[in-house]
């Protein structure tokens, strides 16, 4: 065993049994197979938000160089300090200036309104790892963003929160925090195939617009960019090309009991020149991974011709 499997694994032993479990999901859904359509997960988020904030997550009584040593350990992750702000509140400039990363990242968990973003690692599997884009901390959420399935992002809130616990000097278990988790968002994108143009997203008549008065007939596309001044009355000929680069589909929902309203979006992005008029894109939504994965099934079922 390797001396960063030896780390890891003493990481491990810190964690409570539910923490634990989160993990094991999260291996076994990384590892279970995707969906042909699916090329690869570009990230999933999850933010998880609590309530009252200082009974889940207490950043102020957290050791600055226990939290940042284990966040390492178990990640090999590190601090950004790049939003200097909270430490305004009590701090000069040159104060600011003078200070150590551990200094700052300290004085900014005991901030009045603490943000701290830990970036890079890894989330270690069996044979594999799947790479953490960002583990972001607020005075009330957590918010992780990894390039694979939401269990992931999922696992690696519980193990932050009591990692965070244990650097406060409490050794406390997510059964027993999880009380105070009061929200829960997710978002993930995935570059997807989807065995067909995607203008097939658009309507038959808008298609057949594009094509009959787009790019020929009237042939809008020559009115529009740049037009010469000179010679305009003889118009030199252009070839002439439409694809869709990007659709946001809005969905709007209402919760009837609180009258909150959340603002979703579901994207579909062209990310390559090679890319226009194929059915290769981008897809990101604000679902969890297996729902999202579970959307592009329905859609793609949809649109293919033996099902219309």
């Amino acid at each position: 065993m390797s001396t960063s499997d030896e780390t890891i694994s003493a990481g491990l032993e810190d964690l409570g049994e539910f923490a634990r479990e989160r993990r094991r999901a999260a291996a076994q859904a990384t590892e279970r197979a995707r969906p042909s359509f699916v090329e690869f997960v570009d990230y999933s988020e999850v933010m998880y938000t609590f309530t009252p904030p200082a009974t889940a997550l207490p950043l102020a009584q957290a050791d600055s160089t226990t939290l940042a040593e284990s966040i390492h350990r178990m990640y090999q992750s590190a601090p950004k300090l790049s939003d200097l702000s909270p430490l305004m509140e009590k701090h000069s400039k040159e104060e600011i200036m003078n200070m150590s990363e551990n200094a700052m990242l300290a004085a900014i968990l005991k901030s009045r309104s603490p943000s701290i973003v830990f970036e890079g690692g890894v989330f270690p599997l069996k044979n594999d790892f799947v790479a953490i884009h960002s583990i972001d901390v607020s005075f009330e959420s957590v918010l992780v963003r990894a390039a694979g399935p939401s269990q992931v992002a999922e696992a690696i809130i519980v193990e932050f929160v009591e990692m965070l616990w244990k650097a406060a000097g409490v050794d406390k278990r997510w059964e027993h925090l999880s009380k105070s988790l009061v929200s829960t968002a997710y978002g993930t994108s995935t570059r997807v195939d989807l065995g067909l143009s995607v203008e097939s997203l658009l309507s038959p008549a808008f298609r057949t617009f594009i094509q009959d008065d787009v790019v020929g007939g009237k042939n809008y596309a020559k009115f529009m960019g740049r037009q010469r001044v000179r010679n305009s009355s003889n118009p030199q000929p252009v070839s002439t090309m439409a694809a869709l680069d990007e659709l946001h589909m809005a969905v709007n929902t209402f919760d009837l009991s609180t009258g909150q309203h959340m603002a979703n979006t579901v994207r579909f992005s062209v990310m390559a020149g090679s890319d226009y008029g194929t059915g290769r894109v981008r897809v990101s939504s604000t679902m969890h991974y297996d729902r999202h994965v579970e959307f592009l099934t329905d859609l793609i079922n949809r649109l293919s011709p033996s099902t219309s």
